[in-house]
C-alpha cells in the first residue's frame, strides 16, 4: 500500500527477484482476470501458485482475498502454501486492519535515503545542494528522483553563471 508512484510495483518485483520460490506465478494488473483464474481452479492445478495483482481497488482487494481464501482452503494440498500479493494505492481502504493479513505500507523516502539512491544510481558528480533540491522536488518518491537526477545537467551554479555572462559559456580556468 502506498501513494501512486511511490514504488509499490518495483518493491514487489525486487522481492520476487530475490525469492527462491520456483512455483507457478500469476502476475497481472487485471484483478478480474485473476478472479476468473481463481474461479477456474488454478489453485487446484498449481497449489503453490504465487499471485501478484497490481492496480487493485478496495473492492478488488476484498473480493480477491475472499476468493483466494476459499480456493486455498478447498484446493490446498500437501502443505504447499499459495501466496497472494495485492498492490493498491493508499487511501482506498480505511480498514486495512480488518483485512486480517499483513500489510506493507510504503511512504516517501527520507532526505538521507533519497540522496543515497540518487548518488548510487546517477554515478556522476552532483553537488549536495543539487541532490537535496532533487529530493525536495520529487518529495521522496524514489523513481521520480532517479529520473530527475539522470536528466539533471552536471553543471554547477558557477558554470551556469559563466554561461549566462560569457558568450560561449566558458571561461579559461585562469580567469575563473
Amino acid at each position: 500500500v502506498g501513494p501512486p508512484g511511490i514504488g509499490k510495483t518495483r518493491f514487489v518485483q525486487h522481492a520476487l527477484e530475490r525469492s527462491s520460490r520456483g512455483s507457478h506465478a500469476v502476475v497481472s494488473n487485471d484483478p478480474d482476470f485473476v478472479s476468473r483464474e481463481l474461479d477456474a481452479g488454478l489453485l487446484q492445478r498449481a497449489p503453490g501458485a504465487l499471485f501478484v495483482v497490481d492496480d487493485c481497488t478496495s473492492a478488488n482487494v476484498r473480493t480477491l482475498r475472499e476468493k483466494f481464501i476459499v480456493a486455498a482452503t478447498e484446493h490446498g494440498s500437501d502443505g504447499v502454501a499459495a501466496r497472494m500479493v495485492l498492490i493498491y494505492p493508499s487511501g482506498l481502504s480505511p480498514d486495512l486492519g480488518a483485512l486480517g493479513c499483513p500489510v506493507v505500507q510504503l511512504e516517501p523516502l527520507s532526505e538521507q535515503a533519497s540522496c543515497e539512491i540518487i548518488r548510487a544510481v546517477v554515478q556522476r558528480e552532483l553537488d549536495d545542494d543539487k541532490v537535496r533540491h532533487i529530493h525536495r522536488l520529487t518529495q521522496g518518491y524514489p523513481w521520480f528522483a532517479i529520473l530527475v537526477a539522470r536528466e539533471s545537467p552536471i553543471s554547477t551554479r558557477r558554470d551556469a553563471i559563466c554561461r549566462a555572462l560569457v558568450p560561449g559559456g566558458a571561461l579559461p580556468e585562469a580567469k575563473q
